[in-house]
């Protein structure tokens, strides 16, 4: 007991001794070598490791192991994009290691889908593969050089119009533009006409039904309706489809029928009534 315990005394009065004021270039130069000397060893073992790998692969097979592959990959639903594109890009995939697997290559393969706005890829250790995509939506069908787009409100081109979509306006008279799934509409009228469009959402009066927005030149937007069209210009449509609202009463109480209404000037509204 007291040789143990003198030892250890010592020991603990040596240590305390380096790091009074006199001795603390002692006792950096004494920690530098302790951390020169765990250097060494690491570096001296690394090398040993890379040697037994290559000749072994034990690190290689350590991450193939069978709970580790891929077994099973989990979609979010969808609604525009069928499950069997989205499952084309992982083709191959199952029974590889999912350390293996390149996440970030795979979420550019799924932007790169034009329905796509956004992807999340998550790799399980269970063996599974979650993927959630965020779709695009349809804002309207844009008639372009006698071809019908679906076209989402941020002006993304989808894809060709191949299904029916009710209640979507459409949307003519952009400016000559060579369209291409994936890209955007470069025309400031179309981004007129979706501001429009979000007014007309709200809009009672309107019938949405047999609704078609052109797009004039200069920017200028009219909507054709089922008997008649309004002239709305370029912008304050919140408050030109209210003066609109007042004009239609005021002629149907009137017993007035019309064929075009002009809302394009601040102080006049100019109305063209229909041949009787």
């Amino acid at each position: 007991m007291y040789i143990s315990s003198y030892r250890a005394n010592r020991r603990k009065q040596k240590k305390d001794r380096r790091w009074k004021s006199g001795n603390k270039k002692e006792g950096l130069l004494f920690a530098f070598k302790r951390f020169f000397k765990l250097t060494l060893v690491i570096l001296s073992i690394v090398p040993v490791i890379y040697a037994i790998d290559r000749t072994y692969g034990f690190l290689k097979n350590a991450v193939t192991l069978p709970s580790w592959k891929v077994e099973d990959i989990n979609i979010s639903n969808t609604f525009y994009i069928k499950k069997e594109k989205v499952l084309a890009y992982f083709k191959g995939l199952e029974g590889k290691s999912i350390f293996q697997i390149d996440l970030e290559g795979i979420v550019k393969k799924l932007k790169a889908n034009p329905w796509v706005k956004e992807a999340y890829v998550r790799r399980d250790p269970s063996g599974t593969l979650f993927i959630h995509i965020t779709e695009r939506t349809p804002a309207a069908l844009l008639h372009h050089e006698g071809k019908e787009y679906l076209v989402d409100e941020e002006g993304i081109i989808l894809s060709l119009a191949d299904r029916d979509m009710p209640g979507l306006p459409r949307i003519y008279g952009l400016d000559k533009e060579h369209l291409r799934p994936g890209e955007k509409i470069r025309g400031s009228g179309f981004y007129s006409s979706m501001e429009l469009n979000k007014e007309l959402l709200h809009d009672r009066w309107i019938d949405r039904s047999s609704l078609w927005i052109e797009i004039e030149k200069g920017r200028n937007i009219t909507l054709h309706l089922k008997g008649y069209r309004i002239r709305l210009g370029k912008n304050h449509f919140h408050k030109k489809l209210r003066r609109f609202r007042m004009v239609l009463e005021d002629l149907r109480k009137r017993g007035i029928k019309y064929k075009e209404i002009d809302l394009r000037f601040k102080d006049q509204v100019i109305v063209r009534t229909a041949k009787t």
